[in-house]
């Protein structure tokens, strides 16, 4: 762009494709966000609000709310880890791999990993890459798109289980996506590899 529309000595341009490591989403891919999203964030904070305060609202009410606010949050949260402690998901035709997830996820957790292996037992497929006896990989998709945009997943069983994906979603969400699920399971792993969930 900035060849294109013979801005090269724009400073501002310049100084921000220079920083370009800090706000360009590929360079971000491997940082752990716990699933937000710079829109999400605004969006959180706006939400967080809803129901307690309005444009009209005055600055001195506006403390009162706020402190309602952060009770009522707070409150959410406590009846959440209530639940999650007091409950477990009721599990069908479990695989030891969404068995293992249901015992150590947290229920919202939980529900995301549900998501992610039902994609995976249901809508993906791959083309094999490279094999060894310890290390291969794979194009992992769904059939229905173009295998040009699937993502590349690197199992390796050497010494343990890892796996690897592209699209790299255990890096910034801390939960393994479906394509490695998918070659997981192909790989008939029994077990969800302790390294992948969190404490």
């Amino acid at each position: 762009m900035r060849i294109k529309y013979e801005v090269k000595s724009n400073c501002w341009l310049n100084d921000m494709y220079n920083q370009r490591i800090h706000w360009a989403k590929p360079f971000l891919k491997d940082i752990f966000f716990a699933g937000m999203t710079t829109t999400g964030r605004s969006e959180s904070i706006n939400s967080f609000f809803d129901g307690f305060v309005n444009s009209r609202t005055m600055l001195n009410e506006f403390i009162v709310q706020y402190d309602k606010a952060v009770e009522s949050r707070r409150a959410a949260e406590e009846d959440e880890d209530f639940k999650t402690m007091n409950s477990r998901p009721i599990l069908s035709l479990v695989h030891p791999i969404k068995a293992k997830a249901g015992q150590f996820y947290t229920r919202k957790m939980f529900d995301t990993f549900k998501k992610e292996w039902t994609e995976a037992i249901t809508n993906l497929t791959h083309d094999t890459i490279t094999k060894t006896t310890e290390e291969s990989t794979y194009r992992v998709g769904q059939l229905d798109v173009d295998n040009k945009y699937w993502c590349i997943v690197t199992f390796c069983s050497l010494n343990q289980v890892s796996i690897t994906c592209s699209c790299s979603m255990y890096e910034t969400n801390e939960i393994l996506c479906k394509h490695s699920l998918y070659v997981m399971k192909k790989k008939h792993v029994q077990e969800l590899p302790n390294q992948y969930i969190l404490p």
